[in-house]
């Protein structure tokens, strides 16, 4: 019983799983009070050893044993295996990762359980985990040309597992790179023998591929497409609600590594929690927030059985959509047909807890406007998590739920020249050109939206410098960094919103900044100095542009404004005060 809790840490399990896992198909009579007996047993010895923080929690028709990635090694694997699959465009931290999964585990797993049921449905997933991380780990092993090094290992492997192609081919690519085409072909020969042999099959398209290399004496093609290492899925009775239902992942997410890992620690700690927790992304316009998020929420995934949600909580034209339309996105998402369910926010809620109750759901919400439009779905789903992005702070939801709130801030400069290397090759960045590539850089603020339509434009540009570009771009970096039909994606447009939510008070603010600012950093004294306003008057409109993400704080009294945000501010005073258009040149 305690090894089937572990396995599905964190996540319900159900009377019914445990009875079939302890007893088979046999089940006595007395196995629901024997059951009981267990639990209180259990409870007591994890006690009695010091285990206190890793509590069985009794649920409606189940348990759930709360563990983390400090007390449970599976946990910590599929920790380092999401890292790892995060690290796919640095390969030495990557195999770091992987080391230390493959560190975790000694011999078979549940060698000392005698559960026929765990060793049919459990140790297959458990034991492919293993070899799906020692393929890749070896992957890299080849990719960094230790071909001799790795002959020994392959060989163990085949020998351990010789219907495992995968493993053969790497054998046949390390002895080729070795200068060993002769033994290369004599593995070939030996699983294809063993194949006809034993299950009446050829060898693979991989197998061949690599057969065909070294018979021409190409180099070896390359591996078969990475795709990410899988994590251990649940039991293949989890329901509708227990799908992933997010976007894809973000392409190009670079420099929030760090910052994602601590995050992640959070939410898993705070998903032992009973109740609604809550984790704000928040930033300016065009920082990253929904990128962030939905890396975070990928990388937590496994630890919420229930279901992985995203929705938008704004529509495409960017008003605020109604808690009725997306409870009703959301009952879609449980699996409930919101059409058989009575109109009215209140009998949505229902219907919506009693979908998700006790089940464990991530619900990653994109976009809030304000903290009244998340409380409907807290109270529809009072048992959930949720990840929230954001322009504002929502400090009222504290009030409803436990709430962790980290603000994104612009990328640092190797960041940002990182993710322009990743777009548009290392090489058109470097050299001569590195120079140009900072500028460009700084002309962007360093914020990910204006570096990825920087690059796309330059894209278009075949033939042309980067120094021929950035000067370009910084004639006008406002107008210029948009792309799609009338500008439908460009930094103007993402700060407009955030401008249009502002008080007449607040936009009089933000306009005088642009113009009276002359720093990326100033404090609240500077501005009550050139606004001729008191403290008490300035403060309370600085936090409003603070709350609606035209600011960052550094501390109490502090704040900063990116540089294209403080270009958007000098235009939008040009225009009220000369209308005409205003020069960034003479802003910065």
């Amino acid at each position: 019983m305690l090894a089937t809790l572990l396995l599905h840490a964190n996540e319900f399990v159900s009377v019914d799983r445990l009875l079939k896992t302890v007893w088979g198909d046999s089940v006595p009579r007395s196995a629901h009070a024997t059951l009981q007996t267990y639990v209180m047993r259990l409870r007591r010895f994890l006690q009695n050893q010091g285990i206190g923080n890793c509590p069985i929690r009794t649920l409606p028709g189940g348990y759930r044993i709360d563990a983390s990635v400090e007390n449970l090694d599976l946990l910590r694997l599929r920790q380092l295996i999401a890292r790892a699959r995060r690290q796919r465009s640095n390969a030495v931290e990557e195999a770091r990762y992987l080391d230390e999964a493959l560190a975790l585990w000694h011999g078979p797993p549940l060698v000392n359980i005698p559960s026929e049921v765990l060793h049919r449905e459990e140790v297959p997933r458990l034991t492919e985990q293993l070899l799906e991380i020692t393929e890749r780990r070896m992957d890299l092993e080849l990719q960094a040309g230790r071909y001799r090094s790795a002959v020994a290992e392959l060989r163990a492997l085949t020998a351990a597992h010789p219907h495992r192609e995968r493993f053969w081919e790497q054998l046949m690519e390390a002895l080729y790179g070795s200068g060993r085409q002769v033994e290369a072909l004599e593995e070939y020969r030996r699983i294809k023998e063993t194949l006809r042999d034993e299950l009446g099959v050829d060898p693979g398209p991989g197998l061949q591929r690599m057969e065909l290399a070294v018979l021409k004496g190409e180099h070896p093609p390359a591996g078969r497409a990475a795709a990410p290492i899988a994590l251990m899925p649940t039991a293949a009775s989890t329901p509708l609600t227990g799908s992933c239902q997010l976007p894809p992942d973000a392409p190009y997410l670079i420099g929030r590594g760090k910052l994602i890992d601590t995050i992640a620690d959070n939410v898993i700690r705070d998903s032992d929690r009973p109740g609604t927790t809550i984790t704000i992304i928040r930033g300016v316009p065009g920082v990253g927030k929904s990128a962030v998020a939905l890396r975070l929420a990928y990388e937590v995934s496994r630890f919420f059985s229930g279901g992985q949600w995203y929705v938008r909580l704004r529509d495409s034209d960017g008003a605020p959509r109604q808690a009725a339309d997306v409870l009703a996105e959301l009952l879609e998402r449980a699996g409930v047909d919101p059409a058989q369910i009575p109109q009215g926010e209140i009998a949505r809620q229902s219907a919506l807890r009693a979908a998700t109750w006790g089940r464990g759901v991530l619900i990653l919400v994109d976009d809030v406007v304000d903290a009244e439009q998340v409380q409907p779905l807290l109270t529809g789903c009072p048992d959930a998590a949720f990840i929230a992005t954001s322009r504002r702070r929502l400090l009222e939801l504290t009030a409803w739920a436990g709430v962790r709130s980290f603000e994104l801030p612009p990328l640092p400069s190797d960041s940002s020249l990182e993710l322009l290397a990743t777009i548009l090759g290392r090489e058109l960045i470097s050299g001569e050109e590195q120079h140009a590539a900072w500028r460009l850089a700084e002309l962007c603020g360093h914020l990910p939206l204006a570096l990825r339509i920087a690059a796309a434009k330059l894209a278009d540009w075949p033939g042309h410098s980067l120094a021929d570009f950035v000067a370009w771009l910084a004639a006008d970096p406002l107008m210029r960094l948009a792309v799609g039909r009338r500008g439908s994606i460009s930094m103007r447009r993402s700060f407009a919103g955030s401008y249009a939510s502002l008080s007449s008070d607040g936009r009089n603010l933000f306009r005088l900044i642009g113009v009276k600012v002359k720093s990326p950093e100033f404090t609240l004294e500077e501005v009550a100095r050139f606004t001729g306003m008191a403290r008490r008057e300035v403060e309370p409109l600085l936090e409003e542009l603070l709350d609606a993400g035209l600011l960052g704080s550094t501390a109490p009294n502090s704040f900063w404004m990116p540089r294209l945000l403080h270009q958007y501010a000098g235009e939008l005073a040009c225009e009220e005060f000369t209308g005409a258009a205003y020069a960034s040149a003479d802003v910065l």
